[in-house]
């Protein structure tokens, strides 16, 4: 499955690697320079995850976070309940508590391995998505097997309309 993530870095050499990586895995990464341009791009394109730096011209990571937080609020942005990561050189515990505040799900310091962050990001999409990790749910006596599709009461199988 292929997931659409928007980078917004002004780095071109981090931007590069990161996109890089992400499409070999199959992934769609478009990006952004500023946080001015991640907002534009957000208002016509819906993404899975935003992997945003805190420390760039126009407008800085913190405030994109805000505003795309806010913006659930009054509904102008396409995704924002979209996970969000912070990749950035400011490792200082304010700044990272900080960006939890603003809405962060995660925030990783420079530098990170490109394989810890893919990780992290598939973990946070597929939770925001709901995407089942596991092959069986339980809810008491009823098991649903989701590769089968099948439903079992106290172990026997319903048999469900197709």
């Amino acid at each position: 499955m292929a997931y659409k993530i928007l980078l917004v870095e002004d780095e071109k050499r981090m931007q590069e690697i990161i996109k890089d990586y992400f499409e070999i895995k199959e992934c769609e990464v478009v990006c952004a320079n500023d946080g001015i341009e991640a907002l534009e791009v957000m208002e016509s394109e819906s993404f899975d995850l935003v992997l945003l730096d805190i420390m760039m011209p126009k407008l800085d990571g913190f405030s994109v976070c805000e505003r795309i937080r806010k913006e659930k609020l009054e509904g102008s942005l396409n995704s924002s309940d979209i996970p969000i990561i912070f990749i950035t050189a400011k490792s200082d515990e304010d700044d990272n508590l900080y960006g939890y505040k603003l809405g962060a799900d995660d925030y990783i310091t420079k530098p990170f391995s490109l394989k810890v962050l893919y990780a992290k990001c598939i973990s946070l999409i597929k939770r925001s998505k709901g995407i089942m990790l596991e092959d069986k749910l339980y809810a008491d006596e009823i098991c649903l097997e989701c590769k089968t599709h099948r439903v079992y009461v106290d172990n026997e199988e319903i048999s469900l309309p197709k």
